[in-house]
């Protein structure tokens, strides 16, 4: 028999694990760049591209290794197996997905493709593997430090004291992640796990103080910022620890606030769908998210398996829309997410993916309650703290997007409850020679493909600082600079749209011709560069080039008036008024009362 080959490994300090995951989560949480097209989420994907790589490369050593010592546990062998097969699921789906940049770095702005699924797994598959309970305090001083800055930064912006000139049309709190509902969802978590912090027995008395400081602070903020969402996700979480505080000194009286908060939760989901007691707190945004809902399960029940595609919501929005959305909030209004993670990963990902991810959903759910239920004391509230703070992101997550810099908490979190769950079952950890090199490879080519999307988002944002030309030496000047971002490859797809708009406005008709229908070629259900290319066949009369452009754009939006509208005007001006009379009769059907109808028919009676 031959003999056994010994995995060579050394000891690490077990500190540097955690630590590490922790650096990674306050980088990506309040990172931005302010000389960056896209400044909020385009640095947080780079970022967690970068250091997911490296964890990446430390699960898979360390994976193996127990593997080969056969020092696994059942326990983490299924909180192991559930997240591969989510990553398996989402890998398949995106080998379905249609336009292949989108489903590997996702959607524009948004970026939640299939690698930022596998880097946000690692992410909690090494916390899972790494958290002790001998290093919550730790935990605990570095939330207090990103809460700190997070919150002081968005009272500067609440007071008007901002360093950065945003071009903003939300609420002025948009935090570091660009928007004021993703803002009041992270500094829900953070109120909740410092508000755990300052029950903690463990922890200085004065740094207690100074985290209910800061949780009232994060409250006042989340009141800024307008956002309903961040305190009604807040209440889940802080409903866990007091009820936990209270049980552990009168019991029943525990289970009386734990009742009462289940049925004070159930009242308040029913008032924001304006049922009930509780209807003040609705708001339009719920009537809008509902819109959003209905269009990604119609888009899951027609791509039931695999989804429309990773991250292609948007492209599909148009299609699956009903005419109550596109006349509520007018037809060129759309979105790219579903503003639901779970009928986002449905809608997106397929059957397999929503299931995987409800399963490690239960997952952690069951190892919080488990954690809860086998601990007492200080450690019980510790539980309760990081288990109502996975909660409070859950919670947000049923109304919300999965954006990176709020995403990350979410995974993070779920690895420490399972890890602290179980830390008793965890095998000893060790990183083996193999993992360093791995790890250290994943890294480089993280960095590089960061490296490469950071030259095309410069390039992009200093276009805007140009002048448009005026003569032929400054356009050819001027198109150098404007296509500097699209000499990057992969070509982001949205920069050829940001390009053809400046060919537009300079008059370089022709260039701005070359990219719209570039666009359209690297994705075909792209709405707004055909709608582009035939507004400017329109314009120069070309109405004979234009009308099948509108007319395939009805397919993937029908239900968009302005572009029915465009396309009988089309048709009238080449003679063809029955077929213009038809689209007038189409748009009548689901919008009787709209004054473009009404202008459009006086238009063809005339």
């Amino acid at each position: 028999m031959a003999a056994k080959t010994k995995v060579k490994t050394k000891s690490v300090n077990p500190k540097s694990g955690i630590t590490l995951v922790l650096t990674g989560l306050a980088t990506v949480t309040l990172s931005f760049g302010t000389g960056l097209q896209d400044p909020f989420n385009a640095p947080k994907m780079w970022l967690l591209f970068i250091f997911g790589a490296w964890l990446v490369g430390q699960v898979i050593s360390e994976i193996v290794a127990d593997i080969q010592r056969k020092n696994w546990q059942r326990t983490f062998d299924w909180a192991i197996g559930v997240a591969f097969l989510f990553i398996l699921t989402i890998f398949v789906s995106f080998l379905f997905t249609d336009v292949k940049y989108v489903g590997l770095f996702g959607e524009y702005q948004r970026r939640t493709g299939l690698l930022t699924h596998i880097f946000l797994v690692a992410f909690f598959l090494f916390t899972l593997l790494k958290v002790k309970n001998s290093e919550v305090n730790r935990i605990f001083y570095w939330v207090f430090g990103i809460a700190l800055v997070f919150g002081f930064y968005g009272l500067l912006q609440h007071f008007g004291l901002d360093f950065v000139k945003w071009n903003n049309e939300y609420n002025s709190v948009l935090g570091t992640v660009g928007n004021p509902n993703f803002a009041a969802a992270l500094m829900g978590i953070f109120s909740v796990i410092l508000f755990g912090a300052s029950l903690s027995t463990e922890l200085l008395k004065v740094f207690r103080i100074a985290s209910l400081i800061i949780v009232f602070t994060l409250l006042l903020t989340i009141y800024f910022s307008d956002s309903l969402q961040g305190f009604l996700a807040a209440a889940v979480g802080f409903g866990v620890l007091i009820a936990t505080w209270i049980w552990q000194r009168v019991r029943i009286l525990g289970w009386c606030v734990a009742s009462f908060g289940v049925l004070g939760g159930i009242a308040s989901v029913l008032g924001i769908l304006q049922i009930g007691p509780f209807s003040f707190l609705y708001k339009d945004s719920i009537t809008y998210r509902g819109d959003y809902w209905r269009a990604g399960t119609n888009m899951f029940k027609d791509h039931i398996w695999f989804g429309v595609g990773l991250d292609r919501y948007g492209a599909y929005f148009r299609e699956y829309r009903d005419a109550t959305q596109s006349f509520r909030r007018g037809p060129n209004v759309g979105t790219d997410a579903a503003h639901n993670v779970f009928i986002q990963l449905g809608a997106t990902g397929g059957i397999f993916v929503l299931i995987a991810y409800l399963l490690l959903v239960g997952l952690i759910f069951w190892r919080g309650v488990i954690g809860l239920r086998n601990s007492n004391g200080n450690t019980q509230i510790i539980s309760a703290t990081f288990f109502g703070a996975w909660l409070t992101y859950l919670a947000q997550a049923i109304i919300s997007i999965d954006n990176i810099g709020v995403a990350i908490w979410g995974w993070v979190l779920g690895g420490i409850v399972v890890g602290l769950s179980c830390e008793n079952l965890r095998p000893k950890v060790r990183i083996s020679g193999v993992g360093l090199i791995l790890s250290s490879s994943l890294t480089l080519f993280a960095v590089i493909i960061s490296s490469l999307f950071f030259k095309a988002e410069y390039a992009q944002h200093q276009v805007g600082k140009y002048s448009v030309p005026t003569n032929v030496a400054e356009q050819t000047r001027y198109k150098e600079i404007v296509l500097k971002s699209l000499q990057v490859k992969p070509v982001e797809i949205n920069f050829r749209l940001k390009a053809a708009s400046f060919f537009l406005e300079a008059g370089m008709n022709e260039d701005a011709v070359l990219q719209l229908k570039q666009a359209m070629t690297d994705d075909p259900r792209g709405f707004k560069a055909r709608d582009a290319l035939a507004a400017y066949y329109e314009q120069n009369k070309q109405f004979d080039l234009a009308i099948p452009i509108r007319k395939y754009l009805v397919k993937i939006d029908p239900y968009n008036a302005i572009n029915l509208l465009a396309l009988s005007r089309d048709l009238e001006a080449i003679g063809d008024i029955a077929g213009a009379r038809e689209i007038i009769d189409e748009i009548a059907a689901f919008a009787p009362e709209s004054t473009k109808l009404k202008s459009a028919k006086s238009e063809l009676l005339s």
